[in-house]
């Protein structure tokens, strides 16, 4: 997932808000490379989840109406809505990979402190 996010976040610098994005997917990315070697606190992933995920819904509120298929077909650019879908679609997978890893996290805390699960 590191890999992904880095990808994701250097396929941003063409974008007109590149430092949002890039600052997005960056962070995410070196969290995951940081999570290597040491266990990110539960409490950060949450957080981080939360923060994506609340990001995505406020920005797919304020998205226009849009021709689906135009999301899929080309790569490029082809409208501010198509493209607001496809950035509530990375805060989204960013989101719930982060909550993903925040359940396993304190999954594996509580079976090693003698939780009962």
């Amino acid at each position: 997932m590191a890999i992904l996010l880095l990808c994701s976040a250097y396929l941003q610098l063409n974008d007109p808000d590149a430092w949002l994005w890039v600052g997005i997917y960056g962070l995410g990315g070196v969290m995951m490379l940081m999570s290597l070697k040491y266990r990110l606190p539960v409490w950060v992933s949450l957080v981080f989840a939360s923060a994506c995920l609340s990001f995505a819904l406020w920005i797919m509120l304020a998205v226009e109406l849009v021709q689906w298929p135009a999301v899929v077909a080309s790569l490029r650019m082809a409208g501010t809505g198509v493209e607001e879908v496809r950035e509530v679609a990375g805060l989204a997978i960013q989101g719930a990979w982060f909550g993903f890893y925040a359940w396993y996290a304190a999954r594996t805390d509580r079976s090693n402190a003698g939780g009962v699960m």
